[in-house]
């Protein structure tokens, strides 16, 4: 995606690791840089600007619900007329647990069913 679709240069991702930071023991983290392309072309400014990503993701099950909460922090260096800005961007999805099983349809316990707020908050 970065490379076919972004036209992002030189991309790097690294290996999954456990997250130290993270209070979650399951939490696994992992870095991406690339430089991509400027939007804006003028000359004496750079093509591309150096962009380095860390991702996290963690989940969790409570028995009731399982979480999934993916977190990416993207900074970008080389922008013109700026230092750097950073970018971050968060995705929860939760769901339900069915932990009764329905017997008309074949008693699917433990299956899940996805929660959407209808409010628009998350």
């Amino acid at each position: 995606f970065l490379v076919n679709k972004l036209k992002d240069l030189n991309v790097t991702i690294g290996e999954w690791t456990p997250d130290t930071d993270s209070e979650q023991p399951d939490a696994q983290v992992r870095t991406v840089q690339s430089f991509h392309p400027s939007k804006v072309s003028f000359p004496g400014l750079p093509t591309h600007a150096e962009s380095w990503k860390v991702q996290t993701i963690e989940t969790t099950n409570d028995g009731k619900t399982h979480t999934v909460r993916i977190k990416e922090s993207n900074s970008f260096r080389g922008i013109p007329y700026a230092d750097y800005f950073c970018v971050n961007t968060e995705w929860v999805v939760v769901s339900e647990v069915d932990t009764q099983g329905d017997e008309e349809n074949g008693g699917n316990a433990g299956t899940t069913n996805p929660i959407i707020p209808t409010d628009g908050a998350g």
